[in-house]
């Protein structure tokens, strides 16, 4: 299983992160969210998310939900995750 790893400067910028996040699936519509990790047990998904701009401390925002995902705003770009993907990453709401 990879976990993308920080600094000790973000557990200290974002202390709230040190609580359990939400999966990203379970996030309102509209509503932001930080990503407080990423666990993927496929080492190259995990290196398609973060070249994506999908990483730890990035804001996210559910802007719609499809058959079988959901449409997410990262970093200015909209990006379609299904939802076995979007399970994996953990989000404070």
């Amino acid at each position: 299983m990879y976990r993308q790893k920080r600094t000790t400067s973000f557990l200290l910028f974002c202390t709230s992160c040190l609580k359990e996040g939400i999966p990203l699936t379970k996030l309102e519509l509209n509503k932001k969210g930080i990503i407080t990790d990423i666990i993927f047990s496929d080492y190259g998904l995990f290196e398609r998310m973060i070249s994506m701009g999908i990483f730890l401390a990035e804001k996210i925002r559910v802007m719609y939900e499809i058959s079988d995902g959901i449409v997410v705003n990262v970093g200015g770009k909209k990006i379609a995750l299904g939802k076995d993907i979007a399970k994996e990453i953990e989000v404070l709401g």
